[in-house]
């Protein structure tokens, strides 16, 4: 072996030492700093204070739920969405520490202060107004003095009304779950895979279109009210005489009643009741509610 060779060896030696130097001495990324830490799954409770609302969810036994101003079940959407933001706080920078620039940030009372539950620990803190690209927002840890900016815009996630948090949803059923409809106009009876009889409350049977049908549990399946009416909206309402009855009965072997109940201020409004929930609801009259007087029946 020639020294060249030797040489070209103990180069070849020198530069493989060099690049695992570099590669195990590489320069450390900086860490991820958030403004509060959250385990999103760790959440038991979330109280949002916003334009002298108060709002609190609560994880109820792996279900969420409003439980202020009033109990009712959340809307699990919105409830991941607004967990996954918290959880996702990441610090940006110092804006100041001066207390007297608060309402610059909108972090002193017109911000939305918000206390987090995990397990024994509880967090408290203000998210402020949007800095100039919406990619950012203003925030302050209850009982410091620093302003900061943290990732992302937050007002959508938080600042709902009481009701927009509750869920929507009137019924409890799926859609494939229906083997009967009956109605003051008609009766549909689920007889294979796809295939419905309907049968009139006067005329024969025939056999129901299975699209039509489709369309009908589908939709009662679907039913969500458009937002949950004050009790001064129906005290008119005679809750023993309804306009029009629905009766889904279900393969469990159970059944469900939504009760429609025209609104006398406005012809294409109903307030609903839904089996012995004591909720009412609202309903608009649009693209053929089924079980509200006037809709038609699936047709042959």
């Amino acid at each position: 072996m020639n020294k060249q060779t030797l040489y070209l060896g103990g180069a070849v030696v020198v530069l493989l030492l060099i690049y695992l130097l570099l590669k195990t001495t590489s320069v450390p990324t900086a860490q991820v700093q958030y403004l509060v830490d959250i385990d999103t799954s760790e959440v038991t409770e979330v109280t949002i204070y916003h334009d002298g609302t108060t709002v609190t969810l609560q994880n109820d036994a792996g279900e969420w739920m409003v439980t202020n101003p009033y109990t009712y079940r959340a809307n699990l959407g919105f409830v991941v969405t607004l967990l996954q933001k918290l959880g996702d706080m990441r610090l940006e920078s110092e804006v100041t520490h001066n207390a007297d620039r608060w309402a610059e940030f909108e972090v002193d009372t017109s911000g939305t202060r918000i206390t987090v539950h995990q397990g024994n620990r509880r967090d408290d803190f203000i998210i402020g107004k949007t800095a100039t690209g919406y990619r950012q927002s203003y925030a302050r840890l209850e009982g410091e003095n620093t302003v900061y900016l943290i990732r992302g815009s937050y007002g959508s996630a938080v600042n709902r009304t009481a009701d927009n948090w509750r869920d929507k949803a009137i019924a409890d059923f799926e859609q494939d779950d229906v083997l009967r409809i009956v109605t003051e106009d008609f009766e549909i009876l689920k007889q294979g895979e796809e295939e419905w009889q309907v049968t009139p409350a006067r005329g024969e049977s025939f056999a129901g279109d299975n699209t039509a049908v489709r369309r009908v549990t589908g939709a009662l399946a679907r039913l969500r009210t458009a937002d949950f009416p004050e009790a001064a909206d129906y005290e008119d309402v005679n809750w023993d005489r309804p306009d029009n009855e629905v009766t889904v009965e279900l393969a469990s072997g159970d059944s469900r009643t939504i009760r429609f109940y025209q609104d006398e201020n406005q012809d294409n409004r109903y307030f609903v009741k839904y089996g012995n929930v004591e909720t009412v609801y609202r309903v608009f009259r649009g693209g053929g509610q089924p079980g509200i007087p006037g809709c038609g029946r699936p047709r042959g």
